[in-house]
């Protein structure tokens, strides 16, 4: 299944003028509810309305929506819509999970762009402010049209919202000069931790979590990573900037790594506005599992 294609940009669907990113901007694409439209087969700002996809409806007051369906096994929905290099986080935020009886999945949203970081949470799904940076999957390419896929299984999400911006309000990012060179961090190689927030905090942590089954994850042998307030960031700004060692093994199998997005981080934030915490996946492969 072909699930972007690159085409010029006169084919762009103009967005209506929604809340500005951190950037000043509107997202270049956004689902929040209201306008939600429905179909027998996704196509443009169009999601699936089959019995057998994931049932996508308007949250009951105000804004947002749910999707997903309880007692009725793995099922996907998904929608449509352009992308573009100026626009490169996928950002989505899940004020609740309702789960029911059996297998309990939800992997999502992610972008059909080859190197996709798909965050999978079994049998534990959490509400947070998630964003993916799919910069590296879009870097040289011109406006695309392209397909988001969200999977779940004996759950209700309920979004707040669904976006791609040019830069997030709140979220955590994951550089190091290893992604540039091999495409994957190993023991010794540096790697920097930043949460970015649009209101000052007191103390922000990271914790490490496997997205299947969700158990938490040593990180240098350490429970969580403490950042530290970044010099004229206002409490904005925290980070650490560290030589990453190694990784528990989590529920990985036997001579496993940790791939894009396996790994999970949670920003543990004191003060500030925030009510949800933030997540992220590993961006690219974290080959820091210790096997004999």
């Amino acid at each position: 299944m072909r699930w972007c294609l690159f085409l010029p940009a006169l084919l762009m669907v103009v967005q209506p003028l929604m809340a500005a990113d951190s950037a000043g901007e509107p997202p270049l694409w956004i689902e929040d509810g209201r306008n939600l439209k429905t179909g027998p087969a996704s196509g443009l700002e169009t999601w699936l309305a089959t019995d057998q996809a994931l049932t996508i409806r308007k949250a009951p007051e105000g804004t947002g929506f749910l999707l997903g369906d309880l007692d009725k096994g793995a099922r996907a929905n998904g929608v449509y819509f352009n992308v573009a290099p100026s626009h490169p986080w996928l950002v989505w935020e899940v004020t609740d999970v309702k789960t029911g009886r059996g297998y309990i999945d939800h992997t999502g949203p992610y972008l059909g762009l080859p190197g996709r970081i798909m965050l999978g949470q079994i049998s534990q799904p959490q509400p947070g402010i998630y964003a993916v940076d799919y910069s590296r999957q879009l870097a040289g390419k011109s406006l695309s049209l392209c397909y988001m896929r969200i999977d779940a299984a004996n759950a209700v999400v309920t979004y707040a919202s669904i976006k791609m911006v040019k830069t997030p309000e709140n979220y955590i990012q994951i550089t190091s000069p290893a992604f540039e060179g091999k495409s994957c961090l190993s023991p010794g190689d540096e790697v920097t931790f930043r949460v970015t927030l649009t209101e000052p905090a007191q103390d922000v942590s990271l914790h490490f979590f496997h997205g299947y089954v969700m158990p938490s994850v040593q990180f240098n042998g350490q429970g969580y990573l403490q950042l530290m307030a970044a010099e004229g960031g206002d409490g904005k700004v925290w980070s650490a900037n560290v030589q990453a060692q190694s990784l528990s093994r989590g529920n990985l199998e036997k001579g496993k790594q940790y791939e894009p997005g396996q790994l999970l981080i949670k920003a543990t934030i004191l003060g500030g506005q925030l009510k949800l915490p933030l997540w992220t996946g590993n961006p690219q492969p974290f080959n820091l599992v210790q096997w004999p």
